[in-house]
């Protein structure tokens, strides 16, 4: 038999579980080694947007945004 402490709902629990037939079984597996070539990547820049054109957008009235009002959900 193993003991086992259980937490639920931040209440602890001791509890005593039986392992019914066969017996336990320990395998073991040899690890696996392999070597990986290393590469260099290079990530190429972004390119800049270029402007064309356009239309101004302008605020219907000056100011600055400092809260917003709003819930999640």
């Amino acid at each position: 038999m193993r003991n086992f402490k259980v937490y639920i709902d931040g209440k602890e629990y001791e509890v005593a579980v039986e392992e019914v037939g066969g017996v336990a079984s320990s395998e073991s597996v040899a690890p696996v080694v392999q070597e990986v070539k290393k590469t260099d990547v290079k990530a190429e820049a972004p390119k800049k947007a270029t402007v064309t054109g356009g239309n101004l957008v302008k605020a219907p009235m000056p100011g600055m945004v400092k809260e917003f009002k709003v819930a999640e959900g």
